[in-house]
């Protein structure tokens, strides 16, 4: 697959996109699942 240099960059710039919202997706739920396991047996997470 050869692609030109703006397109290149185009991909770059939408994976760069993906992992950081799934970064931040991670990071929600990390903190959201330490607030709530104080509450909730830790056994409601698998």
């Amino acid at each position: 697959l050869i692609l030109s240099d703006e397109a290149r960059k185009d991909v770059r710039k939408s994976l760069a996109g993906e992992v950081a919202k799934k970064i931040e997706t991670l990071d929600y739920f990390q903190s959201s699942i330490k607030l709530s396991s104080k509450d909730v047996p830790a056994t409601r997470f698998p």
